[in-house]
């Protein structure tokens, strides 16, 4: 299921991700695994992005279009990747902050990919924000309000959170981290790259 998963398809692709969901369950590894999968299956294809000389090159091979692989991302695998993150926060937004933090200190004269691969990365992130940014908020929280918290975000995994204080002091660490290599990134000018990081950033 991985391998379909990581296909090159996007409509091979968004078979698998309509079964693997339901495949992660609590405490178990799956999400670890198709993480990385995910947050590559989320960058565009460079024929979608790239000057006519390449498009024209790529193109025959190509099975989406620009509007039918953000369809992909929002419809299909912005669920998968919610599920990962609901079953093991702190291991996504850490793969994906360390992503992030090396994206960050690329030069100008990195390959043009790389900013794909950040728009990518900030997709991933987006896709948690708001549940990520509940959490980080519980970093001053009282007794009372971090147990509710708990029990909310509980019934959504279906399983029980050990410490919501330590998970609150990871996510706001993290999500801190982020935005802090985001503001210390070279000049971004790239629109599908500046959508995402305001996505992102007004949602934490």
């Amino acid at each position: 299921m991985l391998k379909a998963a990581a296909h090159p398809s996007v409509h091979v692709c968004g078979l698998a991700l309509e079964a693997l969901p339901l495949l992660i369950l609590p405490r178990n590894s799956l999400s670890e695994h198709l993480l990385p999968i995910l947050q590559q299956k989320v960058v565009y294809p460079m024929h979608l992005v790239s000057d006519t000389a390449v498009q024209t090159m790529e193109l025959e091979n190509a099975d989406t279009d620009f509007e039918e692989f953000n369809q992909f991302r929002e419809d299909c695998v912005m669920d998968t990747l919610t599920k990962c993150y609901l079953n093991n926060p702190v291991f996504y937004l850490e793969s994906c902050m360390i992503a992030l933090e090396r994206l960050c200190e690329t030069s100008p004269t990195s390959p043009s990919s790389d900013i794909y691969q950040l728009e990518g990365v900030l997709f991933c992130l987006r896709a948690v924000s708001t549940e990520a940014s509940k959490i980080a908020l519980l970093v001053n929280a009282g007794p009372a309000a971090q147990a509710a918290a708990a029990r909310a975000f509980t019934s959504r995994r279906n399983c029980s959170i050990d410490n919501i204080g330590e998970d609150a002091i990871r996510h706001n660490d993290i999500l801190v981290r982020c935005v802090l290599a985001l503001a210390k990134a070279p000049p971004i000018s790239n629109p599908l790259v500046l959508s995402q990081m305001c996505q992102f950033i007004g949602k934490v």
